[in-house]
């Protein structure tokens, strides 16, 4: 009779999960210094972002359809190279034609598919009853200007080119307490030159420091090109057209538009645009042509100069929590791996378990042999 004993079933060597090295984590003081440039960093990012929507173009939000995005550009000119009413048609005529070419526009259509302005800066004084207020800065306008340039209107309206009446304007705050201690004052007329102006509006004057610093301490006004009878020099050419892809306004501008400097305003504010022009912020402060911006530009620039100065530090905030992020992202990956490890270890252990009972079932004991 066969007396050996069989082997039952060993079970696979089953590493031990528990006893593995410990993953290290992160640091409090990591921590705190990752929560601290974090918070710098959103800060700074805050910043840019309430600059980017507070000087938002607004005439790319007028004329932007679901379909179809525009893009603001503005073309400014030296003092030597301005132009008239004539210069205006010939630049609005040449992108007309670009875009029809592009077929961003409708070929047929003999409506307008895009908007244009255009102004520049005089000095002039006005009179009411005798009572004189000298050295204004008169901005003469013509196409959709206040589109472009929506100022806070504190009563009244805007006029437009398509107005019947275009001997009219619009004034700041400064000039109307000026001349009549009041704002309420729509309606009322005043003296420019040898002309009678109707006021059809009252607009805010700039609060805050740095637009302040740019629109200056002169009262301002707002007048219709078409009033002026000896007309004007319009330094600024602006155009919101369709905008195919990123840069395609900007590019029918420089095309089109020549002896100028082209900015597209817009994705002025734009992080990565305001960290690349980081390196050229000599060449942001430096005006080296013989012109000077108009305040709306100047308040512009001003922002810009802060945000890209900011720009490139939040990005280097960003650095120690980008790469925390990186360690973070692989030790989460070695506690995902070992706890796969461990549950098929588990696994593995409880299918043995059940191997071993499924055995001493079918395969029970031998009887100890008797004696002899």
């Amino acid at each position: 009779m066969d007396t050996s004993v069989k082997e039952t079933p060993t079970a696979s060597v089953i590493p031990d999960t528990d006893k593995r090295p410990p993953i290290k984590g992160i640091p409090p003081l990591l921590i705190i210094i990752n929560v601290v440039l974090l918070l710098l960093a959103g800060g700074v990012l805050l910043y840019v972002w309430t600059m980017s929507s507070k000087h938002r173009p607004n005439a790319p939000d007028v004329w932007s359809t679901e379909d179809r995005r525009y893009a603001q550009v503005s073309c400014f000119f030296p003092t030597l190279l301005s132009f008239d009413m004539q210069g205006m048609y010939t630049y609005r005529g040449a992108v007309q034609t670009a875009l029809k070419t592009a077929n961003m526009v409708d070929k047929d259509s003999k409506i307008m598919q895009w908007a244009d302005c255009a102004y520049g800066e005089r000095t002039s004084s006005l009179e009411i009853d005798g009572k004189v207020v000298d050295d204004i800065t008169v901005t003469v306008t013509t196409g959709d200007f206040f589109v472009f340039h929506p100022l806070e209107l504190m009563n009244g309206v805007y006029y437009t080119d398509s107005d019947i009446n275009l001997d009219c304007m619009v004034i700041d705050d400064l000039t109307a307490w000026q001349l009549f201690g009041a704002m309420d004052v729509d309606g009322m007329t005043v003296k420019m030159g040898e002309k009678i102006y109707t006021i059809s509006g009252v607009v805010k004057s700039p609060q805050e420091t740095s637009d302040k610093l740019a629109y200056g301490d002169k009262p301002h006004i707002y007048v219709p090109y078409m009033s002026v009878p000896s007309g004007a020099a319009l330094t600024v050419y602006e155009m919101c057209i369709p905008e195919a892809v990123d840069g395609y306004a900007a590019n029918i501008a420089k095309e089109n538009v020549q002896n100028a400097v082209i900015i597209d305003q817009t994705d002025r504010f734009d992080v990565i645009k305001l960290i690349q022009g980081f390196k050229d912020l000599d060449d942001s402060v430096m005006v080296r042509t013989g012109f000077a911006y108009p305040w709306f530009e100047n308040a512009l620039r001003a922002a810009e100069l802060k945000a890209r100065v900011l720009a490139l530090p939040m990005a280097v905030l960003m650095v120690v929590p980008a790469i925390t992020l990186v360690y973070l992202m692989f030790v989460m990956a070695k506690l995902i791996a070992r706890f796969v490890l461990f549950i098929r270890d588990r696994l593995e252990d409880r299918r043995q378990k059940r191997l071993k009972k499924a055995y001493a079932k079918t395969h029970p004991p031998a009887p100890p042999a008797a004696d002899v």
